[in-house]
Protein backbone atom coordinates (compact mmCIF):
# COMPACT_ATOMS: atom_id res chain seq x y z
CA UNK A 1 0.00 0.00 0.00
CA UNK A 2 2.90 2.37 0.75
CA UNK A 3 4.21 1.71 -2.76
CA UNK A 4 0.89 2.72 -4.33
CA UNK A 5 0.80 5.88 -2.22
CA UNK A 6 4.28 6.87 -3.41
CA UNK A 7 3.41 6.15 -7.06
CA UNK A 8 0.25 8.30 -6.83
CA UNK A 9 2.18 11.14 -5.19
CA UNK A 10 4.89 10.97 -7.84
CA UNK A 11 2.69 10.58 -10.93
CA UNK A 12 0.29 13.40 -10.04
CA UNK A 13 2.78 15.60 -8.19
CA UNK A 14 0.42 15.58 -5.21
CA UNK A 15 1.27 16.54 -1.68
CA UNK A 16 0.28 14.24 1.18
CA UNK A 17 -2.68 16.53 1.96
CA UNK A 18 -3.85 16.44 -1.67
CA UNK A 19 -3.72 12.63 -1.69
CA UNK A 20 -5.60 12.53 1.61
CA UNK A 21 -8.28 14.78 0.09
CA UNK A 22 -8.59 12.53 -2.99
CA UNK A 23 -8.93 9.47 -0.76
CA UNK A 24 -11.61 11.14 1.37
CA UNK A 25 -13.57 12.25 -1.73
CA UNK A 26 -13.47 8.69 -3.05
CA UNK A 27 -14.76 7.33 0.26
CA UNK A 28 -17.54 9.94 0.37
CA UNK A 29 -18.57 8.98 -3.17
CA UNK A 30 -19.17 5.45 -1.91
CA UNK A 31 -21.01 6.63 1.22
CA UNK A 32 -18.12 5.68 3.50
CA UNK A 33 -18.25 2.04 2.44
CA UNK A 34 -14.60 1.99 1.32
CA UNK A 35 -11.66 1.61 3.62
CA UNK A 36 -8.68 3.92 3.06
CA UNK A 37 -6.72 1.08 1.47
CA UNK A 38 -9.54 0.25 -0.97
CA UNK A 39 -9.87 3.95 -1.91
CA UNK A 40 -6.13 4.14 -2.68
CA UNK A 41 -6.38 1.01 -4.85
CA UNK A 42 -9.25 2.54 -6.84
CA UNK A 43 -7.34 5.79 -7.32
CA UNK A 44 -4.32 3.82 -8.50
CA UNK A 45 -6.36 1.89 -11.08
CA UNK A 46 -7.98 5.12 -12.32
CA UNK A 47 -4.51 6.58 -12.79
CA UNK A 48 -3.34 3.62 -14.84
CA UNK A 49 -1.11 2.16 -12.16
CA UNK A 50 -0.67 -1.57 -11.88
CA UNK A 51 -2.07 -2.89 -8.63
CA UNK A 52 -0.18 -5.99 -7.61
CA UNK A 53 -1.63 -7.77 -4.67
CA UNK A 54 0.22 -10.57 -3.03
CA UNK A 55 -2.60 -12.24 -1.25
CA UNK A 56 -1.58 -13.59 2.14
CA UNK A 57 -3.69 -16.30 3.77
CA UNK A 58 -6.95 -14.77 4.92
CA UNK A 59 -7.02 -13.86 8.57
CA UNK A 60 -10.40 -14.19 10.27
CA UNK A 61 -11.47 -12.37 13.40
CA UNK A 62 -14.26 -12.99 15.87
CA UNK A 63 -17.27 -10.69 15.87
CA UNK A 64 -16.40 -9.47 19.37
CA UNK A 65 -12.92 -8.35 18.27
CA UNK A 66 -14.04 -6.41 15.15
CA UNK A 67 -13.28 -2.71 15.60
CA UNK A 68 -15.06 0.26 14.00
CA UNK A 69 -13.43 1.43 10.75
CA UNK A 70 -11.62 -1.85 10.10
CA UNK A 71 -12.03 -4.08 7.06
CA UNK A 72 -12.44 -7.60 8.41
CA UNK A 73 -12.98 -11.24 7.46
CA UNK A 74 -15.38 -13.23 9.63
CA UNK A 75 -17.07 -16.61 9.77
CA UNK A 76 -20.51 -16.69 11.32
CA UNK A 77 -23.87 -18.43 11.48
CA UNK A 78 -27.00 -16.93 9.92
CA UNK A 79 -29.63 -16.16 12.55
CA UNK A 80 -32.12 -14.26 10.40
CA UNK A 81 -32.39 -12.96 6.83
CA UNK A 82 -34.70 -9.97 6.53
CA UNK A 83 -36.78 -9.06 3.51
CA UNK A 84 -35.17 -6.88 0.83
CA UNK A 85 -35.79 -3.13 1.15
CA UNK A 86 -35.78 -0.62 -1.69
CA UNK A 87 -35.20 3.10 -1.19
CA UNK A 88 -34.58 6.34 -3.03
CA UNK A 89 -32.06 8.92 -1.84
CA UNK A 90 -30.99 12.09 -3.62
CA UNK A 91 -32.80 10.94 -6.75
CA UNK A 92 -30.99 7.57 -6.85
CA UNK A 93 -32.67 4.23 -6.25
CA UNK A 94 -31.02 1.55 -4.17
CA UNK A 95 -31.67 -1.64 -2.27
CA UNK A 96 -30.40 -3.11 0.98
CA UNK A 97 -30.81 -6.29 2.98
CA UNK A 98 -29.94 -7.03 6.59
CA UNK A 99 -28.74 -10.39 7.87
CA UNK A 100 -28.40 -11.16 11.59
CA UNK A 101 -25.29 -13.23 12.25
CA UNK A 102 -23.53 -14.78 15.25
CA UNK A 103 -20.40 -16.63 16.27
CA UNK A 104 -19.25 -18.00 19.61
CA UNK A 105 -18.28 -14.49 20.79
CA UNK A 106 -21.36 -12.46 19.95
CA UNK A 107 -23.90 -11.27 17.40
CA UNK A 108 -24.03 -8.59 14.74
CA UNK A 109 -25.77 -7.27 11.66
CA UNK A 110 -24.47 -7.80 8.13
CA UNK A 111 -25.77 -5.02 5.84
CA UNK A 112 -25.69 -5.92 2.14
CA UNK A 113 -25.98 -2.99 -0.27
CA UNK A 114 -27.01 -2.92 -3.93
CA UNK A 115 -26.23 -6.05 -5.91
CA UNK A 116 -24.62 -7.59 -2.83
CA UNK A 117 -28.13 -8.00 -1.40
CA UNK A 118 -28.78 -10.86 -3.85
CA UNK A 119 -26.03 -12.88 -2.13
CA UNK A 120 -28.53 -13.53 0.67
CA UNK A 121 -31.23 -14.95 -1.62
CA UNK A 122 -30.08 -18.56 -1.22
CA UNK A 123 -29.09 -18.30 2.45
CA UNK A 124 -31.17 -20.14 4.99
CA UNK A 125 -31.40 -19.79 8.73
CA UNK A 126 -28.48 -21.51 10.50
CA UNK A 127 -26.27 -21.60 7.40
CA UNK A 128 -22.58 -20.97 8.09
CA UNK A 129 -21.07 -18.21 5.97
CA UNK A 130 -17.70 -16.66 5.25
CA UNK A 131 -17.55 -12.89 4.73
CA UNK A 132 -14.39 -11.21 3.46
CA UNK A 133 -13.51 -7.52 3.19
CA UNK A 134 -16.51 -6.23 5.10
CA UNK A 135 -16.34 -2.76 6.65
CA UNK A 136 -17.08 -2.40 10.36
CA UNK A 137 -19.35 0.65 10.51
CA UNK A 138 -20.32 0.35 14.19
CA UNK A 139 -18.82 -1.54 17.09
CA UNK A 140 -21.77 -1.48 19.46
CA UNK A 141 -24.16 -2.64 18.19
CA UNK A 142 -21.93 -4.39 15.67
CA UNK A 143 -22.62 -3.61 11.99
CA UNK A 144 -20.63 -5.04 9.09
CA UNK A 145 -21.34 -3.37 5.73
CA UNK A 146 -20.60 -4.74 2.28
CA UNK A 147 -18.27 -2.76 0.02
CA UNK A 148 -17.16 -3.13 -3.59
CA UNK A 149 -14.62 -5.75 -2.43
CA UNK A 150 -16.85 -7.78 -0.11
CA UNK A 151 -17.47 -11.44 -0.89
CA UNK A 152 -19.87 -13.82 0.82
CA UNK A 153 -20.16 -17.59 0.51
CA UNK A 154 -21.82 -20.45 2.36
CA UNK A 155 -19.48 -22.92 4.07
CA UNK A 156 -19.59 -25.99 6.24
CA UNK A 157 -18.87 -25.29 9.86
CA UNK A 158 -15.69 -26.56 11.46
CA UNK A 159 -17.40 -29.73 12.71
CA UNK A 160 -18.60 -30.42 9.16
CA UNK A 161 -22.31 -30.35 10.03
CA UNK A 162 -25.00 -27.76 9.70
CA UNK A 163 -27.04 -26.59 12.66
CA UNK A 164 -30.67 -27.63 12.38
CA UNK A 165 -33.46 -25.06 12.31
CA UNK A 166 -36.65 -25.55 14.30
CA UNK A 167 -39.02 -26.50 11.50
CA UNK A 168 -42.70 -27.32 11.84
CA UNK A 169 -45.29 -28.97 9.62
CA UNK A 170 -48.25 -26.98 8.35
CA UNK A 171 -50.64 -28.90 10.63
CA UNK A 172 -48.69 -27.65 13.66
CA UNK A 173 -48.87 -23.92 12.82
CA UNK A 174 -50.32 -21.82 15.66
CA UNK A 175 -52.00 -18.43 15.56
CA UNK A 176 -49.45 -15.69 16.31
CA UNK A 177 -46.46 -18.03 16.69
CA UNK A 178 -43.65 -17.24 14.22
CA UNK A 179 -42.61 -20.37 12.30
CA UNK A 180 -40.30 -21.85 9.68
CA UNK A 181 -41.57 -24.62 7.38
CA UNK A 182 -41.12 -26.27 3.99
CA UNK A 183 -43.97 -26.44 1.46
CA UNK A 184 -44.76 -26.62 -2.25
CA UNK A 185 -46.69 -23.97 -4.10
CA UNK A 186 -50.14 -25.17 -5.12
CA UNK A 187 -51.48 -21.85 -6.35
CA UNK A 188 -49.96 -18.42 -6.79
CA UNK A 189 -51.85 -15.22 -7.52
CA UNK A 190 -50.64 -11.99 -9.06
CA UNK A 191 -48.97 -9.02 -7.42
CA UNK A 192 -51.48 -6.36 -6.47
CA UNK A 193 -50.70 -2.77 -5.58
CA UNK A 194 -52.50 -0.63 -3.04
CA UNK A 195 -52.11 2.81 -1.49
CA UNK A 196 -51.45 3.35 2.19
CA UNK A 197 -50.54 6.31 4.35
CA UNK A 198 -47.54 6.17 6.65
CA UNK A 199 -46.49 9.16 8.76
CA UNK A 200 -48.66 11.39 6.59
CA UNK A 201 -47.02 10.18 3.35
CA UNK A 202 -48.87 8.22 0.68
CA UNK A 203 -46.98 5.08 -0.25
CA UNK A 204 -47.60 2.20 -2.63
CA UNK A 205 -47.70 -1.25 -1.10
CA UNK A 206 -47.77 -4.65 -2.79
CA UNK A 207 -49.61 -7.85 -1.91
CA UNK A 208 -49.56 -11.44 -3.15
CA UNK A 209 -51.66 -14.41 -2.08
CA UNK A 210 -50.59 -18.02 -2.57
CA UNK A 211 -51.57 -21.52 -1.45
CA UNK A 212 -48.92 -23.99 -0.26
CA UNK A 213 -48.96 -27.55 1.02
CA UNK A 214 -46.86 -30.25 2.65
CA UNK A 215 -47.73 -33.84 3.56
CA UNK A 216 -49.66 -32.66 6.63
CA UNK A 217 -51.97 -30.06 5.07
CA UNK A 218 -52.18 -26.77 3.22
CA UNK A 219 -52.26 -23.09 4.17
CA UNK A 220 -52.58 -19.71 2.49
CA UNK A 221 -49.62 -17.33 2.31
CA UNK A 222 -50.00 -13.54 2.33
CA UNK A 223 -46.80 -11.92 1.06
CA UNK A 224 -46.31 -8.18 1.56
CA UNK A 225 -44.26 -5.63 -0.39
CA UNK A 226 -40.91 -7.01 -1.67
CA UNK A 227 -41.92 -10.54 -0.68
CA UNK A 228 -44.73 -10.31 -3.24
CA UNK A 229 -42.09 -10.41 -6.00
CA UNK A 230 -42.17 -14.20 -5.58
CA UNK A 231 -44.89 -14.10 -8.26
CA UNK A 232 -42.32 -12.96 -10.84
CA UNK A 233 -40.13 -16.06 -10.75
CA UNK A 234 -41.92 -18.87 -8.86
CA UNK A 235 -44.33 -21.35 -10.39
CA UNK A 236 -46.90 -23.75 -8.90
CA UNK A 237 -45.09 -26.90 -7.84
CA UNK A 238 -41.91 -25.10 -6.75
CA UNK A 239 -40.54 -25.89 -3.29
CA UNK A 240 -40.39 -23.09 -0.72
CA UNK A 241 -38.97 -22.55 2.73
CA UNK A 242 -40.91 -19.99 4.73
CA UNK A 243 -38.81 -18.31 7.41
CA UNK A 244 -40.37 -16.26 10.21
CA UNK A 245 -43.87 -16.47 8.77
CA UNK A 246 -46.59 -15.34 11.18
CA UNK A 247 -49.82 -17.39 11.18
CA UNK A 248 -52.97 -15.32 11.72
CA UNK A 249 -56.67 -16.08 11.60
CA UNK A 250 -58.24 -14.70 8.42
CA UNK A 251 -61.75 -13.35 8.03
CA UNK A 252 -63.00 -16.89 7.46
CA UNK A 253 -61.31 -17.97 10.72
CA UNK A 254 -58.81 -20.08 8.76
CA UNK A 255 -55.09 -19.70 9.40
CA UNK A 256 -53.06 -17.78 6.84
CA UNK A 257 -49.31 -17.13 7.10
CA UNK A 258 -48.16 -13.53 6.66
CA UNK A 259 -44.71 -12.66 5.31
CA UNK A 260 -43.83 -9.05 6.12
CA UNK A 261 -40.43 -7.33 6.39
CA UNK A 262 -39.16 -9.82 8.99
CA UNK A 263 -40.12 -12.87 6.94
CA UNK A 264 -39.13 -14.36 3.61
CA UNK A 265 -39.75 -17.25 1.24
CA UNK A 266 -36.66 -19.12 -0.01
CA UNK A 267 -37.26 -20.63 -3.46
CA UNK A 268 -36.05 -24.22 -4.00
CA UNK A 269 -34.37 -24.63 -0.59
CA UNK A 270 -31.84 -27.36 0.14
CA UNK A 271 -32.81 -30.68 1.75
CA UNK A 272 -36.52 -29.93 1.90
CA UNK A 273 -37.67 -33.56 1.72
CA UNK A 274 -40.98 -32.66 0.06
CA UNK A 275 -42.81 -34.91 -2.39
CA UNK A 276 -42.13 -34.26 -6.06
CA UNK A 277 -44.57 -31.75 -7.54
CA UNK A 278 -46.55 -34.23 -9.66
CA UNK A 279 -46.79 -36.65 -6.75
CA UNK A 280 -48.08 -33.83 -4.53
CA UNK A 281 -50.65 -32.70 -7.08
CA UNK A 282 -51.92 -36.23 -7.52
CA UNK A 283 -52.32 -36.44 -3.75
CA UNK A 284 -54.15 -33.09 -3.54
CA UNK A 285 -56.32 -33.22 -6.69
CA UNK A 286 -58.33 -36.21 -7.93
CA UNK A 287 -57.44 -37.48 -11.39
CA UNK A 288 -60.50 -37.27 -13.61
CA UNK A 289 -61.39 -37.83 -17.22
CA UNK A 290 -63.14 -34.86 -18.78
CA UNK A 291 -66.57 -36.52 -18.72
CA UNK A 292 -66.19 -37.50 -15.04
CA UNK A 293 -65.45 -34.05 -13.59
CA UNK A 294 -68.34 -32.34 -11.81
CA UNK A 295 -69.06 -28.65 -11.32
CA UNK A 296 -66.98 -27.02 -8.58
CA UNK A 297 -64.29 -29.74 -8.54
CA UNK A 298 -60.61 -28.90 -8.99
CA UNK A 299 -59.16 -31.92 -10.78
CA UNK A 300 -56.08 -33.23 -12.56
CA UNK A 301 -56.72 -33.71 -16.28
CA UNK A 302 -54.52 -35.76 -18.60
CA UNK A 303 -55.59 -34.72 -22.09
CA UNK A 304 -54.48 -33.53 -25.51
CA UNK A 305 -54.83 -30.08 -27.02
CA UNK A 306 -57.48 -30.35 -29.71
CA UNK A 307 -57.54 -26.73 -30.86
CA UNK A 308 -56.83 -23.12 -29.88
CA UNK A 309 -60.01 -21.19 -30.58
CA UNK A 310 -58.84 -17.76 -29.42
CA UNK A 311 -55.85 -15.95 -27.95
CA UNK A 312 -55.97 -12.33 -26.80
CA UNK A 313 -54.79 -9.75 -24.28
CA UNK A 314 -57.19 -8.50 -21.59
CA UNK A 315 -56.25 -5.28 -19.79
CA UNK A 316 -57.08 -5.04 -16.07
CA UNK A 317 -57.00 -2.02 -13.76
CA UNK A 318 -54.39 -2.53 -11.02
CA UNK A 319 -56.50 -0.62 -8.52
CA UNK A 320 -59.97 -2.16 -8.90
CA UNK A 321 -59.39 -5.21 -11.14
CA UNK A 322 -62.01 -4.20 -13.72
CA UNK A 323 -61.37 -4.95 -17.41
CA UNK A 324 -60.44 -1.85 -19.41
CA UNK A 325 -60.47 -1.26 -23.16
CA UNK A 326 -56.94 -1.48 -24.56
CA UNK A 327 -57.30 2.02 -25.99
CA UNK A 328 -58.35 3.62 -22.70
CA UNK A 329 -55.80 5.63 -20.73
CA UNK A 330 -57.79 5.79 -17.50
CA UNK A 331 -60.14 3.44 -15.63
CA UNK A 332 -63.58 4.57 -14.47
CA UNK A 333 -62.20 4.43 -10.92
CA UNK A 334 -59.63 7.10 -11.86
CA UNK A 335 -56.57 4.82 -11.82
CA UNK A 336 -54.11 4.96 -14.72
CA UNK A 337 -52.03 1.84 -14.06
CA UNK A 338 -52.98 -1.42 -15.75
CA UNK A 339 -51.75 -4.99 -16.16
CA UNK A 340 -52.12 -7.00 -19.34
CA UNK A 341 -53.28 -10.61 -19.02
CA UNK A 342 -52.94 -13.23 -21.76
CA UNK A 343 -56.14 -15.27 -22.22
CA UNK A 344 -56.17 -18.41 -24.36
CA UNK A 345 -59.35 -20.37 -25.14
CA UNK A 346 -58.81 -24.00 -26.12
CA UNK A 347 -60.49 -27.36 -26.51
CA UNK A 348 -58.92 -30.33 -24.72
CA UNK A 349 -59.87 -33.94 -25.39
CA UNK A 350 -59.36 -37.36 -23.82
CA UNK A 351 -60.96 -40.76 -24.42
CA UNK A 352 -64.13 -39.64 -22.59
CA UNK A 353 -64.83 -36.52 -24.65
CA UNK A 354 -63.75 -32.93 -25.19
CA UNK A 355 -64.36 -29.62 -23.44
CA UNK A 356 -63.54 -25.91 -23.49
CA UNK A 357 -60.56 -25.01 -21.26
CA UNK A 358 -59.37 -21.42 -20.66
CA UNK A 359 -55.75 -20.67 -19.77
CA UNK A 360 -54.54 -17.38 -18.28
CA UNK A 361 -51.20 -15.57 -17.96
CA UNK A 362 -48.15 -17.74 -17.40
CA UNK A 363 -50.11 -20.96 -17.87
CA UNK A 364 -51.17 -19.80 -21.35
CA UNK A 365 -47.58 -18.85 -22.19
CA UNK A 366 -46.36 -22.27 -21.01
CA UNK A 367 -48.79 -24.04 -23.35
CA UNK A 368 -47.75 -21.76 -26.22
CA UNK A 369 -44.07 -22.33 -25.41
CA UNK A 370 -43.17 -18.64 -25.02
CA UNK A 371 -41.66 -16.51 -22.25
CA UNK A 372 -43.31 -13.21 -23.17
CA UNK A 373 -45.79 -11.76 -25.65
CA UNK A 374 -44.08 -9.55 -28.21
CA UNK A 375 -46.63 -9.72 -31.07
CA UNK A 376 -50.37 -10.27 -31.37
CA UNK A 377 -51.06 -13.48 -29.37
CA UNK A 378 -53.55 -14.77 -31.94
CA UNK A 379 -50.76 -14.61 -34.52
CA UNK A 380 -48.51 -16.61 -32.18
CA UNK A 381 -51.21 -19.29 -31.82
CA UNK A 382 -51.68 -19.48 -35.58
CA UNK A 383 -47.94 -19.73 -36.26
CA UNK A 384 -47.64 -22.54 -33.72
CA UNK A 385 -50.86 -24.33 -34.67
CA UNK A 386 -49.05 -27.36 -36.12
CA UNK A 387 -46.84 -27.76 -33.03
CA UNK A 388 -49.79 -27.33 -30.66
CA UNK A 389 -52.16 -29.80 -32.36
CA UNK A 390 -52.35 -32.96 -30.26
CA UNK A 391 -49.95 -31.62 -27.62
CA UNK A 392 -50.28 -33.75 -24.43
CA UNK A 393 -51.07 -31.69 -21.32
CA UNK A 394 -51.43 -32.44 -17.63
CA UNK A 395 -53.52 -29.65 -16.16
CA UNK A 396 -54.92 -28.82 -12.74
CA UNK A 397 -58.25 -27.20 -13.61
CA UNK A 398 -61.53 -26.18 -12.01
CA UNK A 399 -64.72 -27.50 -13.54
CA UNK A 400 -67.65 -25.09 -13.90
CA UNK A 401 -70.66 -24.26 -16.05
CA UNK A 402 -70.33 -21.63 -18.76
CA UNK A 403 -72.33 -18.49 -17.81
CA UNK A 404 -73.24 -18.14 -21.51
CA UNK A 405 -74.04 -21.66 -22.74
CA UNK A 406 -74.47 -23.49 -19.45
CA UNK A 407 -72.16 -26.24 -20.74
CA UNK A 408 -69.28 -27.75 -18.80
CA UNK A 409 -65.94 -25.95 -19.11
CA UNK A 410 -62.69 -25.70 -17.19
CA UNK A 411 -60.44 -22.90 -15.95
CA UNK A 412 -56.81 -24.00 -15.93
CA UNK A 413 -54.94 -23.30 -12.70
CA UNK A 414 -51.59 -24.99 -13.34
CA UNK A 415 -49.86 -26.78 -16.18
CA UNK A 416 -47.55 -29.59 -15.09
Amino acid sequence: MDSLRQQLLSKNNWSESQLARQVEEKRERFAGLLSQGAAIELLARENGLEVKKELPPLQFVSLASAESGETVNVRARVLHVFSLKRFEKNGRKGKVRNVSIADETGTGALVLWGNDSSAADALERNDFIEITDALVKNKNPLELHSTLLTKLKRIENEEGTQAQANLVEIKDLQDGVEADFFARLLEIGEEKEFKREKNGVQKTGKLLRALVADDSGQVRLVLWDENSELARYARPGDALKVESGVPKLGRDQMLEVHLSWRARAVLNPRAHGLKEREELWKAKYPERRIAEATEGETVLLDAKLDEVSGCRIVRKCKACGVSVNLREQECNCGAKEFRDLLVMETKLADDSGSCRVVFFGREAMQVLGINKVTIDPQTIAELRAEQLAGKPLKVVAQCKSSPVSGEKEFTAKHVL
